[in-house]
């Protein structure tokens, strides 16, 4: 009884450990995209340009990315405002869903990534807040 007893708890050990490696390197790669199972849902609509800022990449080269700073809607009309960067000024008048994750020195929430939806994809409440029909 004693050996089964070791034998599931060395189990146990070996498969928690192995696990928590799994999800690490899955998180490190987003392989799984376990950041959006962390990430809050948020809706926003691009109304102006991005901030044009340039930014050095990997191999030294200068390249634009687009600073955004807005107010976004969660499914129940809560309000917060995330700051975000695109490498392409985004299509006025899209409307996107983001995912929050994270906050700003100066209190605006960053996010992890975001996709362009249509209107008939944002939550009832999200809509009045954005002041779609």
């Amino acid at each position: 009884m004693k050996k089964y007893v070791i034998g599931i708890t060395l189990f146990m050990l070996l498969f928690s450990i192995s696990s928590m490696v799994v999800l690490a390197v899955a998180e490190k790669n987003d392989a799984i995209d376990i950041k959006k199972w962390v990430a809050k849902e948020y809706y926003v609509q691009i109304t102006e340009n991005g901030k044009e800022e340039s930014v050095q990449d990997n191999d030294g080269e200068k390249q634009p990315v687009y600073w955004y700073t807005m107010k976004a809607y969660d499914k129940k009309g809560n309000e917060e405002t995330v700051k975000f960067f695109a490498t392409k000024n985004l299509k006025l008048q899209a409307f996107l869903r983001v995912y929050v994750n994270g906050e700003y020195p100066d209190k605006t929430h960053g996010i992890q990534r975001y996709e362009e939806i249509t209107t008939k994809q944002i939550p009832v409440k999200a809509k009045e807040k954005l002041g779609v029909n």
